[in-house]
């Protein structure tokens, strides 16, 4: 049995500890932090019956970057996910990428995991695989505050900014589908199956 922690992004009201409460919005006003708590908790529930699952959150509070990585840290956990929607200022913008800590390189095990996130989640968004990334220094990935067994990284699902998957929808509208939601769940929670 493997210790997953899956991180819900932002939360809450107030900045704490470098994390923000909430990066992108909607047109329709759906917030990003409401939607990786969503999606968190399917993947949870998922992956719950075979390993323990932990997260970082699991109702609308603000937790820092180290405290989340904190988690996994002091779980010696085997695998750390964040999930994160993007947004950007073109509406016209869409697509899937995974980010992992600079310099991280295959076969590296954050590198295996990023691959297979990245793969799954294009599998199941259908939208344009924008890459495994490594340039942000993001503290939730910092291997200063994890374990070196940990594999981890970062997936921006989509951009709830843009266009779904036919021009007479938004990615917004899309992920209003429960149906949608759990396939997206579904394939992160195979994407770790397969890692592990």
């Amino acid at each position: 049995m493997a210790i997953i922690v899956i991180d819900a992004g932002h939360g809450g009201d107030t900045k704490v500890g470098g994390s923000s409460p909430n990066n992108a919005t909607a047109p329709e006003g759906t917030l990003e932090k409401e939607l990786t708590l969503d999606i968190a908790k399917r993947v949870q529930r998922i992956l719950s019956a075979m390993h323990d699952v932990r997260m970082t959150r699991q109702t609308d509070v603000n937790v820092g970057i180290a405290a989340r990585a904190h988690v996994a840290r002091d779980a010696a956990a085997d695998v750390f996910l964040s999930i994160h929607f993007n947004g950007f200022s073109n509406p016209s913008v869409q697509g899937t990428e995974t980010l992992v800590w600079p310099g991280t390189r295959p076969p590296e095990k954050s590198y295996v995991l990023a691959n297979l996130v990245q793969k799954a989640t294009v599998g199941a968004t259908g939208y344009r695989d924008r890459g495994i990334k490594d340039e942000r220094r993001l503290g939730v990935l910092n291997p200063q505050n994890h374990v070196a067994k940990t594999a981890r990284c970062l997936v921006e699902i989509s951009f709830i900014t843009g266009p779904g998957k036919t021009n007479a929808e938004s990615d917004e509208r899309r992920l209003k589908d429960a149906r949608y939601k759990d396939s997206i769940a579904e394939t992160l929670a195979e994407a770790i199956e397969a890692y592990l």
